[in-house]
């Protein structure tokens, strides 16, 4: 093809060790096969730098910008005076839009894919190219889980996101050739507030790489000699794994290590809040920080928890272990976006989560609890190539519609 794919996200997709970073990475790698890829994204985090390189050799052009939360929070909060979702300021970067207005400009790119919806910012006066949004969630459904679970002032803070964002969401879905999320529960979600839009609404799955994730590999084990470990991974700055992780230690785990001493719980991921590291003061409970691995502790592990009480779409935390062959026991919000059929343990009662965590760790060790219904689920539903070959047919028909000049003919409201 002879122009490029303008793609966009809201934070480096690479490594891939959370759970939106996995999703965009897959989808750069995948759609790099048919088209010169020009990224744009912001990096939130500076060890991320360090791998730049990686993607210069996916991409024709990167433009990686720096940033800052303090100045991020400062231009967010003047979204309240705009009437604007908080986040739309928070990720809007002059310089990256300048870099996109470019590309666009010189005809360097016929199609542009937004993953997430503050990057929808940057296209939306670009409607002489193909546009696809990559909702991934509906995240202002998220912002009202939120408040329904917080204290004033922030009920207030994030009932406004709610309702800021959903109107943005609306708008977006209505202007953009197509949008994506990733279950079809989220789609439908997505079609009942932009029903003007709804055959252009779809459903993208996750994948798991479960080449990576594969049980035969010997992993060194991270634990000590005659112990039980309970692992729960994923980003520890992340709102909903904070809120996750306080609860299962507060609310199920004494129960566990009362009837099980040897019972360990072991919160695995990057940048734990204070909150979270102070989890490491109570007897049995370990905080990591950032690994530079996390199957060795799947791996490992006697039982894998994901006792999210907020969560929207798939979670790969339970993807991996499965794929990992561990058993998993988890809240109903964790499961709800998997597809049918999903071999897991879930309650969202402590004494229920507590018991059914020492009927595991009773039933032997590690190795002698493995096998592979949970691998053969994720293979059946969770291909990366396959589930990202319905991307790639929305991508191609947005880049067909610029190509014929059919593309602006939609309309949003206004947010």
């Amino acid at each position: 093809m002879n122009k490029g794919l303008l793609f966009l996200a809201h934070r480096m997709p690479y490594p891939p060790n959370k759970g939106d970073k996995i999703r965009s990475f897959h989808l750069l790698r995948h759609l790099a096969k048919d088209y010169p890829v020009y990224l744009g994204c912001l990096v939130d985090d500076p060890a991320d730098w360090q791998y730049a390189g990686e993607l210069d050799t996916l991409c024709a052009g990167v433009k990686a910008v720096a940033l800052n939360p303090l100045v991020g929070r400062i231009k967010g909060f003047g979204s309240i005076a705009r009437g604007r979702p908080l986040s739309l300021d928070y990720f809007w970067n002059r310089q990256l839009s300048a870099w996109v207005d470019s590309l666009v400009r010189d005809s360097k790119v016929c199609v542009a894919l937004a993953f997430s919806s503050p990057m929808a910012r940057y296209l939306e006066h670009h409607d002489g190219i193909g546009r696809v949004m990559d909702f991934v969630d509906v995240d202002s459904d998220k912002w009202r889980q939120y408040a329904d679970e917080a204290q004033r002032p922030l009920s207030w803070i994030y009932r406004r996101e709610h309702g800021t964002l959903e109107r943005y969401e609306r708008k977006i879905a209505g202007l953009f050739d197509a949008s994506v999320v990733v279950t079809e529960a989220e789609a439908q979600l997505l079609r009942s507030l932009a029903p003007a839009a709804s055959d252009r609404i779809h459903a993208v799955a996750n994948g798991v790489d479960y080449a990576y994730f594969d049980p035969g590999i010997a992993f060194d084990d991270p634990f000590q000699p005659n112990t039980k470990s309970l692992v729960f991974t994923g980003a520890m700055d992340y709102r909903a794994n904070v809120d996750a992780v306080a609860w299962f230690a507060g609310e199920v785990f004494p129960a566990v290590r009362e009837s099980e001493p040897r019972a360990e719980f072991w919160i695995v991921g990057s940048n734990p809040t204070e909150s979270v590291q102070r989890l490491a003061g109570v007897e049995g409970i370990y905080v990591t920080g950032r690994v530079p691995d996390v199957r060795p502790f799947l791996s490992h592990a006697s039982a894998v928890v994901a006792p999210l009480r907020v969560a929207r779409g798939v979670q790969n935390k339970v993807l991996e272990a499965l794929a990992m062959e561990r058993p998993v026991i988890c809240t109903p919000e964790a499961a709800e976006g998997l597809a049918d059929g999903a071999p897991l343990r879930v309650t969202e009662h402590p004494a229920e989560m507590s018991r059914m965590l020492l009927q595991v760790l009773r039933a032997g060790n590690a190795a002698s609890c493995r096998d592979n219904v949970g691998r053969n689920y994720v293979r059946q539903n969770y291909e990366w190539s396959v589930n990202l070959s319905r991307m790639t047919a929305l991508i191609h028909k947005a880049s067909d519609l610029a190509a014929s000049g059919a593309v602006g003919n939609h309309t949003g409201e206004a947010a």
